[in-house]
């Protein structure tokens, strides 16, 4: 896992609420992490409703971002929801890519062989 920076606005960042952003952007991502080159997570408190909102921010390698961004009344809660988003997110990527790789490699294949072509048509 790379780098998590975090980041807070409005309320001190305890060792507690670090350890626990760590652990759940580490289960997030432990299927993807040789793409992810680093994390970024904004926490902040607003002062008049009592909400919490949390971003988070994925760099990939090559470039590319994800975001997700949550506000609920417990910071935790909202960690867990933002995290599962990121993890959605991530599982859409891989899932798209798999598919792309399972496509080509059957299309190589039928290439490859046209006698199996022509005894399909026939």
């Amino acid at each position: 896992m790379k780098k998590v920076d975090i980041h807070g606005m409005n309320l001190d960042i305890t060792q507690a609420i670090e350890q626990y952003i760590v652990k759940k952007v580490d289960r997030a991502t432990k299927h993807t992490a040789e793409f992810v080159s680093g994390v970024r997570v904004n926490l902040s408190c607003e002062n008049k409703s009592g909400t919490h909102l949390v971003e988070i921010v994925l760099f990939m390698n090559g470039g590319k971002t994800l975001h997700n961004k949550t506000r609920s009344e417990d910071m935790y809660a909202s960690i867990d929801i933002a995290c599962a988003g990121i993890e959605r997110q991530l599982r859409k990527i891989k899932e798209k890519n798999i598919d792309v790789k399972r496509y080509r490699s059957m299309e190589e294949k039928l290439i490859s062989a046209p006698d199996l072509l022509s005894s399909i048509a026939s």
